[in-house]
């Protein structure tokens, strides 16, 4: 069941109606058996995976929780081996062994194929251990709101990560209906349905036709699909994340917000900040901390910086690509902690802090830069895709933008809106849209968009607007939602974090 299609949203009023119906002491178990049957659609097979880790992850705790907690370390470490086994052994075995061992044997794929979801819970398993261990948690003992803490349907499939302390008790929660609570799941789940129907995949066909051949295609398109894939990226992940916030607010859960405009970002630090929050805040509590984090001297620190992050790329896949993308953000981190009082030093002696607007343009435009290639990395099947792509990405941009000027030149002063709708349609040429249409309004929904983020939008926000502005937008949003979904019948484009 697809979190963007009208069966979910159906699926979401029946679930949320019995819910508030239900005496408070059934609630878990309503949220449970929709969570089951919503992950059941997906692969009851694959369930078999999840039941393990949830009954192996419940008697660890409940282990640690009768023994000293001097004596709870050995659990722990047994209970995090055995969650790291499983997520190797599915990683390892999908990437290296599972085109032999399916040949000739359809029925071993379903057992083989990475459980949807997984690597999150094993995650948040391993946090659960940790927290068990530190007596930051008490151990569930109530079996089906451990089982719910993994299961919970709107964070089931990507996240986010959550901490036992801030979810597990909400599940007991005597919550009677609050208005504003539905109403504000409603309005983020909107925004996060726009992102996905009406942003990440129109974007997500420019991406794929670019990606699957790069070396058939021409320099401007390689661009093109590079920068589509840079914003298509942030708008299928936030809004994945905005589908489940709003999901889990209407029944009055708060789970973490996992992104907060995180292309604002002035600096590679503060893009980890904003970017997959939880996934960040799991890798700093329960990797980086661990390894040392900064408090073993500064070379010590660099080394866990990288560490930690190339670690991180092996959990999204074990892939050349993907271990060259961490590591380079690990060397992000390393060069700019050691950098930055030098760039302080010249800001103050070019004078630069008397422009505290220009030295944010620059230090942004920096990161972007940054994070555009190593998303070319992360996008790209093979290295060598990712440097042909890198290598030859403006070959012919010289051209494609004294043409696009020359024709713009000639198109605006005629004042015709037939002639510049040609126009700006021929220089949008290189996205490869469907029909001149569908690009003019992809193109309008995703200036929109982009004006939005650069504003910081935040759906939240439109209760403290007046009527007209809240209904424009609500309007604009369905509208959008409306044509996308119903006036193109085009193949469904899955979470690209679907796969992780």
């Amino acid at each position: 069941m697809s979190l963007y299609t009208i069966n979910f949203i159906f699926f979401l009023a029946c679930i949320g109606l019995a819910y508030y119906l239900a005496p408070y002491r059934w609630r878990w178990a309503i949220l449970l058996a929709a969570s089951l049957y919503f992950y059941a659609t997906y692969s009851a097979i694959s369930a078999i995976a999840f039941g393990l880790v949830i009954i192996v992850n419940y008697a660890c705790a409940l282990a640690m929780s009768r023994v000293e907690a001097d004596k709870r370390k050995p659990i722990m470490l047994a209970g995090i081996a055995f969650n790291l086994g499983v997520l190797i052994f599915y990683k390892f075995i999908l990437t290296y062994f599972g085109a032999s061992l399916l040949r000739g044997d359809s029925g071993l794929g379903a057992w083989l194929i990475l459980p949807l979801g997984l690597s999150f819970q094993i995650l948040q398993s391993i946090g659960y251990l940790v927290e068990v261990r530190k007596g930051g948690q008490p151990a569930e003992r109530h079996f089906g709101i451990f089982a719910l803490y993994i299961l919970f349907f709107p964070r089931l499939l990507a996240g986010p990560v959550e901490k036992p302390q801030s979810l597990i008790n909400q599940f007991r929660a005597e919550r009677a209906f609050n208005y504003k609570d539905v109403t504000d799941g409603m309005k983020v789940l909107a925004w996060g349905l726009f992102k996905k129907l009406v942003i990440a995949d129109r974007l997500a066909f420019v991406v794929a036709s670019a990606y699957a051949e790069p070396q058939s295609q021409d320099g401007v398109h390689l661009f093109f699909a590079s920068l589509a894939f840079f914003v298509s990226i942030y708008a299928d992940f936030s809004g994945y994340s905005d589908i489940a916030w709003g999901a889990a607010r209407i029944f009055g859960i708060h789970i973490t917000q996992n992104f907060n405009h995180p292309y604002a970002s002035l600096s590679i630090a503060e893009f980890w900040q904003r970017w997959h929050i939880s996934l960040s805040s799991w890798l700093r509590e329960y990797l980086y901390f661990p390894l040392g984090g900064s408090h073993k001297g500064e070379v010590r620190t660099y080394i866990n910086l990288i560490l930690t992050m190339s670690l991180s790329s092996m959990w999204h896949e074990i892939n050349a690509t993907f271990l060259v993308w961490g590591t380079l953000h690990g060397l992000y981190l390393a060069f700019f902690r050691l950098s930055d009082p030098f760039w302080a030093r010249v800001r103050r002696v070019v004078r630069l802090d008397k422009f505290p607007r220009l030295t944010n343009f620059i230090r942004w435009g920096t990161t972007m830069f940054l994070l555009f290639f190593t998303y070319i990395i992360f996008r790209a099947t093979t290295l060598s895709d990712a440097w042909y792509i890198m290598t030859h990405m403006l070959n012919g941009m010289r051209d494609y933008t004294f043409d696009s000027l020359r024709l713009l030149t000639q198109i605006l002063p005629t004042f015709n809106a037939h002639t510049i709708l040609n126009g700006l349609l021929e220089i949008a040429a290189p996205l490869t849209l469907a029909s001149g249409t569908e690009a003019l309004v992809t193109l309008t929904t995703l200036s929109a968009f982009l004006l939005l983020e650069w504003a910081q939008f935040n759906p939240l926000k439109l209760s403290s607007k007046p009527a007209y502005v809240r209904w424009t937008a609500y309007a604009l949003i369905i509208a959008s939602l409306m044509f996308f979904t119903l006036a193109y019948d085009q193949s469904e484009q899955q979470f690209f974090y679907f796969k992780f």
